[in-house]
């Protein structure tokens, strides 16, 4: 382990990525833009939901209890919100960037000056998607005062916090492992990048539909055959559910929090579905175990992809 990131750290395409990413100033001002949007998202929710948390609250006797009320209401929808523009910021920003990480090179006609050097496909793979990951890291890092507020204001534990970075950068390496996947075989950015806004658009937002629709129709008598099924039944029904709200980070989002707000727990509960007691798994650990396989498999793909450029 010792010898891979001592190996990353002195890899030579992240040293050039970073650089040439870091000396413009675009990176500056895409910063300064997305800080400002962020700024402005919070002063929004501040303004609205303090007040009409304050107003609502006057069932209470003392005016420092409403206080605490609507600063525990101002804390949730700060963290809230600002996981929820994270989110949208990682699903569109990287696939875009690791979209033209390798295709860029075939339309520079530089890919081939690349692959011949005495650099294994391994170490170029991972340096792009490295460069890629730092900068995105970055960004996300700089929510920290944020989130900071959210947890001073109360109602969201530093716990919630912790998971939420890592949910998002998880996220991250996901959506950037697919570009990076999509750019080893696409033959222009322009392509990679519409295959890949196909691919994850879609995802994101049709599987909560499709959950909604699920709920909606079992509502009703046509599922009432499952009303009392057997315990392996049961079981299989339940971490097929599960596993489909778990693999898509908006519906994982809402699954994990509604599952530590009904438990108690953040990983491990034994609840009654189906008329069963049956051990339930968080949904935030099915999509940690989700992303690093899924990743895995992509980053694995695209440096065969890359491997097979024979070498003069």
């Amino acid at each position: 382990m010792a010898n891979f990131w001592m190996g990353l750290k002195n890899n030579p395409v992240l040293i050039n990525e970073l650089r040439s990413r870091m000396r413009g100033r675009r990176t500056f001002w895409v910063l300064g833009v997305y800080l400002l949007v962020l700024s402005g998202l919070m002063f929004t929710i501040y303004v609205t939901v303090y007040q009409d948390a304050v107003a609502s609250s006057y069932y209470y006797v003392g005016q420092f209890q409403r206080s605490l009320e609507a600063a525990s209401t101002l804390g949730k929808a700060i963290f809230y919100g600002t996981n929820i523009l994270l989110l949208l910021g990682v699903t569109l920003v990287a696939p875009a960037f690791t979209a033209s990480a390798i295709v860029s090179e075939k339309e520079r006609q530089t890919f081939d000056l690349l692959v011949i050097t005495a650099l294994p496909a391994r170490d170029i793979v991972l340096g792009k998607l490295s460069a890629v990951l730092v900068f995105i890291g970055l960004l996300l890092l700089a929510t920290l005062p944020f989130q900071g507020m959210a947890y001073f204001f109360g109602g969201v534990a530093f716990t919630d916090i912790l998971l939420a970075m890592l949910l998002l950068l998880l996220t991250t390496l996901l959506y950037c492992s697919w570009g990076l996947f999509v750019s080893s075989f696409a033959r222009t950015v322009m392509i990679a990048n519409m295959i890949n806004y196909v691919a994850i658009i879609p995802m994101l937002l049709g599987v909560p539909f499709m959950l909604f629709l699920v709920g909606v129709v079992s509502a009703g008598a046509t599922f009432s055959i499952f009303q009392h099924p057997p315990f392996p039944v049961a079981i299989a029904l339940t971490y097929f559910i599960l596993f489909f709200v778990s693999i898509n980070p908006v519906s994982m989002g809402i699954a994990s929090a509604i599952f530590v707000q009904e438990t108690g727990n953040y990983v491990f509960s034994v609840e009654r579905i189906f008329n069963q007691s049956i051990p339930l798994i968080s949904p935030w650990v099915v999509f940690v175990v989700f992303a690093l396989v899924v990743s895995y498999i992509l980053i694995k793909a695209t440096i065969s992809r890359v491997a097979r450029v024979p070498k003069v």
